[in-house]
């Protein structure tokens, strides 16, 4: 009961389960604030699939690591909130408008910012625009 409070308030125990296997087909209860953790360290339960619909309409949670393996192959889940720092020292900004197409059809240039503060509020548009040249796999 305490679990599910603080993973949601109005989490009931018997959600818990169906919830898991909605993020994850082979994800046990005892690891979801784990999950969360490793994804980022203020995560909630309730935000990961919000964070998921955030980087594309589609993703679901166990395509996260796949996502960023297609961003960077050295990219490890964990470290989804440094995604915009990590992706390619070589980032060229027109190549990001690409990168958002990837991430989202309808996600456009501008809003690139906003996708860096949803990843992680540290991160800055003038740390994705000074990377220089990004090839998409």
């Amino acid at each position: 009961m305490l679990l599910c409070k603080r993973l949601h308030p109005d989490l009931r125990i018997e959600n818990v389960k169906l919830l898991c296997k909605r993020l994850h087909p082979d994800l046990r209860i005892e690891n979801v604030k784990l999950l969360c953790k490793r994804l980022h360290p203020d995560l909630r339960i309730e935000n990961v699939k919000l964070l998921c619909k955030r980087l594309h309409p589609d993703l679901r949670i166990e395509n996260v690591k796949l996502l960023c393996k297609r961003l960077h192959p050295d990219l490890r889940i964990e470290n989804v909130k440094l995604l915009c720092k990590r992706l390619h020292p070589d980032l060229r900004i027109e190549n990001v408008k690409l990168l958002c197409k990837r991430l989202h059809p309808d996600l456009r240039i501008e809003n690139v910012k906003l996708l860096c503060k949803r990843l992680h509020p540290d991160l800055r548009i003038e740390n994705v625009n000074y990377a220089r040249g990004f090839i998409l796999i």
